[in-house]
């Protein structure tokens, strides 16, 4: 069956007015309502078809969504996400909210004896927090009540339609689904990392031009429940320890995520699977205990072979087809041990809902342009700071598993290990580190600052990790060290966590 099918129906100039978005993630879901409170009519398709439910404990224990493997790992929705939240959707922050989701302040997840206490501007550090699927649920209740947005769900997009303009141009001009053909102006493409449309889009030779790693991530994650909710001042989400790093992630309605994260080419890691040996390799790093002392909610969940991706739809400013755009994961998928596709997807539906709104009166086209111009003056240097300091890390990851050290010339590597470096004593430091991480601004901004420069210079040619923090033999021993029998897992029971 061809995914890809061509006709001669449409003008270039018909203004963008009718939106089909495929994907009901999160990003989806973000872009569907900009454009739709924006005046567009807009449908999401999503070829999973069961419905989140309305509470939480629904959202996480009875919602499958098999078409998104990530759905159940552990993800966290930074200060800048919570910032366009609140300007451009502020009833997705209150959905949330309502669903339990948690107040934190990301900086102060630190003890007072690291950031010296609160102080003026740190309320930018402030978002709200939960598991995946209780952030997707909020987004589908707010989806579900706005007006000139439908969701169908169950519906699997199968290949899409092009079109011929009068200056030869092709174009999108609709998406086949396994029972339908959806006419529409602009199809928006947020089906993620494994978007199948490049692969439509190839044998027409109208594929983006993709930038790829060779080099993936392996996550190992778990979430726990206790009625006290997580431990706070034990320190940042973020640890980076020799050959792997952790997450510990407060969540929503008393819950929280942890993660440990190792090169997908770390065979001797791969024990991380079982329960004992995670927990082992968790303590073993110097995890506070606490967070391990909450009521499991389910397995160890691994996920291998995250890589970054960048696919240009407009290489050089001029799309390889109108009608056709990416957000979220299906144009960039970065590291995701940094946190960022939830806030990046957000910049790129902000972006995006800006292009129609300024140029779709003259098609598809102009809003391409306008779109790529946009993603490369607000997203795009987000995104190679990201994919830079990912690169970077994954491959320190990779020499210190094999036991040799990490050395590179690039001066931003340099820096941002003599920021982490500084940030363990230095408040100022830590609220510029805090800063970075937070997607409040890129790393040359903050560095311009020549306050920062000073206190930062010390700290260069520092040990990449802090000289008390166990190693990389205490994970092997810690794994080599405990049983092979699997732990039960104990679920909450339904009602627990809203």
């Amino acid at each position: 069956m061809s995914q890809l099918d061509s006709t001669t129906r449409g003008l270039d100039a018909r203004p963008v007015h009718e939106v089909a978005v495929l994907g009901a993630g999160p990003t989806g879901l973000i872009t569907a309502l900009l454009l739709a409170r924006a005046g567009c009519v807009v449908t999401v398709l999503d070829r999973d078809d069961a419905e989140p439910g309305t509470t939480a404990d629904q959202a996480w224990s009875d919602w499958s969504r098999p078409g998104v493997n990530q759905f159940r790992q552990v993800h966290v929705a930074l200060p800048r996400w919570y910032r366009l939240m609140r300007a451009e959707l502020p009833d997705v922050a209150d959905t949330l909210l309502a669903l339990g989701g948690r107040s934190v302040n990301l900086l102060h997840l630190h003890p007072a004896s690291a950031t010296g206490g609160h102080q003026a501007g740190d309320e930018q550090f402030d978002t709200v927090t939960g598991r995946r699927p209780v952030i997707e649920a909020a987004l589908a209740s707010v989806a579900a009540a706005q007006p000139g947005l439908t969701v169908r769900r169950g519906a699997r997009v199968i290949g899409l339609t092009t079109t011929t303009g009068a200056d030869g141009n092709r174009r999108i001009g609709g998406v086949r689904t396994e029972d339908a053909v959806l006419e529409t102006d602009l199809v928006v493409d947020a089906t993620g990392h494994r978007s199948p449309v490049p692969g439509w889009l190839a044998p027409l030779g109208l594929a983006p031009v993709e930038e790829r790693a060779t080099v993936g991530l392996t996550y190992y994650t778990r979430h726990y429940h206790s009625p006290d909710g997580p431990p706070t001042g034990t320190g940042g989400a973020l640890t980076h320890h020799q050959s792997y790093s952790v997450l510990t992630l407060p969540t929503d309605n008393g819950t929280w995520g942890l993660a440990i994260i190792v090169g997908s080419t770390d065979a001797a890691t791969r024990r991380l699977r079982e329960a004992p040996c995670w927990e082992a390799a968790l303590r073993a790093g110097g995890v506070d205990e606490r967070w391990l002392a909450g009521t499991p909610l389910d397995d160890v969940r691994p996920l291998a072979g995250l890589q970054d991706v960048v696919r240009h739809y407009a290489p050089e400013g001029v799309p390889v087809v109108d009608g056709l755009v990416a957000v979220g994961d299906a144009w960039a998928t970065t590291s995701p041990f940094l946190g960022r596709g939830l806030s990046l997807g957000a910049l790129q539906a902000v972006a995006l809902r800006d292009a129609v709104t300024g140029h779709g009166s003259g098609g598809s086209r102009p809003v391409s342009i306008a779109y790529a111009a946009l993603l490369r003056e607000r997203v795009e240097p987000y995104v190679r700071a990201t994919i830079g300091f990912g690169r970077h890390r994954v491959a320190e990851m990779a020499a210190e598993a094999a036991g040799q050290p990490y050395r590179t010339d690039d001066p931003a590597w340099a820096g941002s290990t003599a920021l982490v470096a500084g940030a363990s004593t230095d408040p100022l430091l830590l609220r510029a580190h805090a800063t970075i991480a937070s997607l409040l601004a890129l790393p040359a901004e903050v560095f311009a600052d020549p306050e920062i420069r000073a206190h930062v210079g010390p700290w260069f040619g520092s040990p990449p990790h802090p000289p008390d923090r166990p190693g990389r033999a205490a994970l092997l021993d810690a794994l080599t060290g405990t049983t092979t029998s699997r732990t039960t897992t104990t679920r909450t029971p339904q009602g627990a966590l809203s």
